[in-house]
């Protein structure tokens, strides 16, 4: 492998067949070849949600930048959110519907707790809200929530679930027709483990109802999913010059998920967790998540050390490894063992957190 091994939550790993398919010469976003690939690429990832290629988005940018389109395509100016705030990215959800002009009511959960189902069916049964904004797997602390009872419950009182499952997809099970989403978002470079640059989209038709039924213009040129979908029909419409490179090796990705299995895939990322956590545990650290997720792990630490644990195990061993978001950054240690690690990878990364543990902790 080239360079550093990647254990963070994201950017990650990728397969030599990806980085063959980013350094192929250019290629006009107008040409037969890449309309060819490029519908292909909207049909595997159809495939990763379990959906219809009608449903799918996929443009250039970052989860993020999939997270700020469907909000902006959505949301209207005093449209009230319910946002079920658990860490850093369910807050940042909350902000963009806000900067939309949302009235946003947060629910908020402790750190390292999962969203409480029950506790959104109380705050739905006293009030109407137009959408529920929850993360499945809050990457600041690797904690799984149950999404699908929260998007169960949001439909039984008329809301869009919207669900960012940017450290899930492709890594932990998600059937975004049969759970009942109506909006979800992810990105290229996380349990895909293709490179970073493109976001992944989907919407259920009460969502693209919602889109093109607003009485409002979007706030956004770029952002209007109302735009992306006419290109998805027909990706031969032009509306904005795609990073062409990035979405070749997107679709080579996908080929390779989808040659291992996405089943098979799903069970990788359990058996890389539960070694990731039993080996974090043995080294007399604690887990930070109550409902801990099967791409992200979290470690807490006894004292401010994570930066300089970080900076052994990248200088000694060449591995990199991530550190806390906010308050607890330096407090706590994040492993991503998602993408492509195996368990070659994983013993190597505890083997170099024990030792840096022993040298500095």
């Amino acid at each position: 492998m080239r360079g550093p091994l990647l254990m963070i939550p994201g950017p990650t790993n990728v397969d030599e067949r990806v980085l063959k398919a980013l350094s192929l010469p250019p290629l006009g976003h107008t040409s037969p070849e890449f309309y060819g690939e490029f519908k292909e690429l909207l049909e595997l990832t159809a495939k990763t949600y379990f959906t219809g290629r009608e449903n799918v988005v996929v443009y250039s940018g970052s989860g993020t930048l999939g997270m700020e389109g469907v909000l902006a395509s959505i949301i209207e100016p005093g449209d009230k959110v319910l946002a079920l705030v658990n860490g850093f990215f369910a807050e940042r959800m909350a902000s963009i519907a806000e900067i939309y002009g949302a009235r946003v009511r947060r629910v908020r959960f402790g750190f390292g707790e999962p969203v409480n189902p029950e506790k959104v069916e109380e705050f739905l049964l006293k009030e109407d809200f137009k959408a529920v904004t929850v993360s499945h797997v809050e990457t600041s602390t690797g904690t799984a929530s149950d999404v699908r009872e929260v998007a169960k419950i949001a439909r039984e009182h008329d809301a869009l679930a919207i669900v960012d499952v940017v450290s899930s997809l492709g890594g932990m099970p998600i059937r975004f027709d049969e759970y009942g989403f109506d909006a979800a978002f992810a990105s290229s470079q996380k349990c895909i483990a293709g490179p970073p640059g493109a976001t992944l989209i989907a919407l259920s038709k009460r969502a693209k109802e919602a889109i093109t039924g607003r009485k409002s213009p979007v706030r956004s040129y770029y952002f209007d999913l109302r735009r992306w979908l006419k290109v998805m029909s027909d990706p031969k419409i032009y509306l904005a010059t795609p990073a062409i490179p990035i979405l070749r090796a997107l679709r080579v990705a996908l080929q390779i998920l989808h040659e291992e299995g996405i089943e098979n895939r799903w069970r990788r990322h359990r058996k890389m967790a539960e070694l990731i956590r039993e080996g974090i545990e043995k080294m007399g650290l604690s887990i930070a998540s109550k409902s801990p997720a099967d791409t992200v792990t979290a470690a807490l630490l006894d004292r401010p050390m994570a930066k300089k644990l970080q900076n052994y195990v990248y200088e000694k061993h060449g591995i990199l490894i991530a550190t806390g978001i906010g308050e607890m950054k330096d407090r706590v240690l994040r492993i991503g063992h998602l993408g492509l690690v195996n368990e070659e990878m994983v013993e190597r990364t505890l083997a170099a957190l024990k030792d840096a543990l022993d040298r500095i902790g």
